[in-house]
């Protein structure tokens, strides 16, 4: 298959390697990048040059928005090899080109198990077996581009990732827990650029769109949004919150992350190092002369008590 049937050098080149003679049959070229991603893998073009060590420059589709710090150990310049980098990059482009929300690396026994969650279901992605040779790179270079400790393999450690994407940008949340088999790392893309929050378009039946629309508009009382990761809990509140927002409005949130900067609105990120928690700053924030608060997370009994 072929989508470009009048250029004839690689098909000669083919039919020499295969001794054959070759008949072209015109596809789209985003079909054909389809079926070699499902049968040879995401990469496999890249896990050759590995191989073969023959790395082309670093693809510059992905930017990276935010300088890298590098500590001159050996596992810091193996993950800025020019093939680890391209391969780390084609593995965030296939996420955010197919709308991926998480994308799962997980260290097994034989290797290497990457997933993206799409829609909420969790889909085996299938790369060559080679790529378990680049674990280790494969994992520090993303821990180095979330401006974690590369050395540090003991404890759990979270990360940001600010990408820019044919003109969108894309934030990352990393999140690297150590397991049995080595780390594991889950990422949450947060496509700022394509995300529109709109009540109606949440897609609730008008039962429960008229429900939920007049209580949000009730001017007492608390709303608790629950449900598991990636089920759109954020999703339905900032679309609650653009929905009721005006100028005679105070809101203000505190969130961890903030993962959407919304205009009109006043968001506070939690840094509980620092003692500023959940908690602490729901203190504060009452004292501002509020009219909605949002409360990210209620994660202990001092929230649970001052949110209601």
């Amino acid at each position: 298959a072929t989508s470009d049937p009048m250029n004839l050098y690689p098909l000669d080149e083919v039919a020499a390697v295969m001794d054959k003679e070759i008949q072209p049959v015109l596809a789209v070229r985003s079909e054909i990048d389809k079926l070699i991603k499902r049968h040879l893998g995401i990469g496999s073009e890249t896990i050759d040059g590995l191989i073969g060590q023959k790395a082309e420059a670093k693809s510059d589709e992905l930017e990276l928005l935010t300088d890298l710090e590098l500590d001159g150990s050996e596992l810091s310049e193996m993950a800025q090899e020019p093939s680890v980098i391209k391969l780390v990059n084609e593995i965030l482009l296939e996420a955010i080109e197919s709308r991926t929300s998480d994308i799962h690396i997980e260290s097994e026994a034989d290797g290497l198990a990457i997933r993206f969650r799409i829609d909420g279901v969790l889909h085996v992605q299938h790369f060559p077996a080679e790529i378990n040779r680049f674990q280790s790179a494969i994992i520090s270079r993303l821990k180095i581009m979330a401006k974690l400790n590369i050395a540090e393999r003991r404890l759990p450690q979270d990360g940001r990732i600010q990408l820019k994407y044919s003109g969108r940008e894309i934030d990352v949340r990393v999140s690297v827990i150590p397991m049995i088999h080595g780390e594991g790392i889950v990422m949450r893309l947060l496509d700022k650029d394509a995300m529109e929050f709109s009540l109606r378009g949440l897609g609730m039946n008008e039962s429960a769109y008229a429900t939920f629309n007049d209580l949000i508009h009730l001017p007492h009382g608390i709303i608790l949004v629950t449900g598991p990761t990636g089920s759109g809990k954020t999703t339905t509140l900032y679309s609650a919150l653009t929905e009721i927002k005006d100028s005679s409005t105070k809101i203000i949130t505190t969130e961890d992350p903030v993962e959407y900067r919304l205009e009109g609105i006043s968001q506070i990120q939690v840094h509980a190092k620092i003692g500023l928690t959940f908690g602490a700053s729901l203190r504060s924030i009452l004292r501002h002369d509020p009219d909605i608060v949002l409360v990210g997370e209620i994660r202990d009994l001092e929230t649970a008590e001052n949110a209601i």
